[in-house]
């Protein structure tokens, strides 16, 4: 049996979704090179439902919801944000787990919005729906820390942005890498609904507390002690990068102005202090 077209599945969409609807699609059609992948994936229910929110590609969206309708609750990754430490957190409280090395596993465990039927995303509403963000400063470090000048030690060759200092890789972002890898795009790009539609948005700053709290709205077993699960993995982020410890090395003036102009709407949205100046880093 022949595939349909890009062009039959249009039409298709009109008789079945109507007119507007099928606008919609195709709205999210032109965002990805890859189009007729995007136009699959956004007839699924899940992204027929929900009006995709920011410019940034549909399969980084799908990737980075992790959803789990035994524990009620959908996670929204975003990069640089311990993300892998919430999954390993997520992942030992759902399988009763002590605490253990992270593995790729517990990313990959989840069901992601591709994967849901109609009646699941119905569900969906229901769901203790959360992310966890991080002061713009800090993250952009990370990430630079992680994916350029951890590559630069390593002399590899692929790495993503020839950049031989902090300054010359926030120029580069300003100059139209911004949105090359998704460790450094807006974490308002990352997020799979508009930051007013979560339940909780927690602060890596302030990650055991927001992470108890959050944890609050989960259905969780009677035997699971999250308290005790975060005293027993709080030294196995992996990932971690100590940017934060960092900040006064690398940062002047200028780049802090940089940084203020990249990620303003991550500052806003997520109500971080914008600095005039690196005297003012703690």
């Amino acid at each position: 049996m022949n595939k349909m077209s890009p062009i039959d599945r249009l039409r298709r969409s009109v008789r079945e979704r109507g007119l507007l609807q099928t606008l919609r699609l195709i709205k999210k059609f032109i965002y990805n090179k890859k189009g007729y992948e995007v136009y699959t994936k956004a007839t699924k229910p899940f992204f027929s439902e929900y009006d995709f929110h920011g410019d940034y590609r549909f399969r980084c969206i799908n990737t980075n919801v992790c959803i789990d309708y035994d524990l009620g609750m959908l996670y929204n990754r975003v990069q640089k944000s311990a993300n892998s430490y919430t999954c390993m957190l997520l992942y030992l409280i759902k399988n009763t787990m002590e605490s253990t090395n992270y593995t790729s596993e517990m990313k990959a465990h989840w069901l992601r919005p591709d994967d849901l039927n109609a009646k699941q995303v119905d569900a969906v509403e229901d769901l203790c729906k959360f992310t966890f963000v991080r002061s713009p400063y800090t993250r952009v470090l990370s990430a630079y820390n992680d994916k350029i000048e951890n590559q630069l030690e390593k002399d590899n060759s692929n790495y993503i942005i020839k950049s031989n200092s902090f300054g010359e890789f926030l120029d580069a972002l300003a100059e139209g890498n911004l949105y090359l890898n998704k460790h450094w795009v807006p974490q308002t790009e990352l997020l799979a609904f508009p930051a007013r539609k979560f339940d909780y948005i927690g602060k890596v700053e302030n990650y055991e507390t927001d992470f108890l709290r959050i944890s609050e709205c989960f259905d969780l077993q009677q035997s699971i002690n999250v308290s005790d699960i975060l005293n027993q993995t709080g030294e196995r982020d992996g990932h971690r990068t100590n940017s934060s410890q960092q900040l006064r090395e690398y940062y002047d003036d200028s780049k802090i102005d940089k940084v203020n102009r990249l990620y303003e709407k991550d500052f806003n949205t997520f109500n971080y202090p914008m600095l005039d100046s690196a005297s003012q880093l703690s």
